[in-house]
């Protein structure tokens, strides 16, 4: 079965002193959701990510070495239709 690109959302937040970032994404039928985020911080935070309420599974964290970070999330097999990806850091 060939790889296939299905759908994209982005989203931007530059408020200072937020511990989480709320957008919608539409699945339909995908088999795999991807996340990614970058963010500055002193220590990485311990970040989460949720799909419809359902945790997604974090990659490495790499830092830049200047406090800015990117954080990946994958979800198998999504539940279709339109539902909130929440992101949530520890402030640090």
């Amino acid at each position: 079965m060939a790889v296939a690109f299905g759908h994209a959302s982005s989203q931007i937040s530059n408020t200072v002193g937020t511990t989480s970032h709320t957008w919608a994404h539409t699945a339909t039928g995908d088999n795999m959701l991807f996340v990614a985020v970058s963010f500055r911080d002193t220590d990485g935070g311990a970040t989460t990510a949720t799909y419809n309420g359902v945790s997604m599974t974090a990659g490495p964290t790499p830092n830049t070495g200047v406090n800015i970070f990117t954080k990946s999330f994958y979800l198998a097999s999504p539940a279709t239709g339109s539902n909130n990806i929440v992101v949530s850091w520890a402030t640090g």
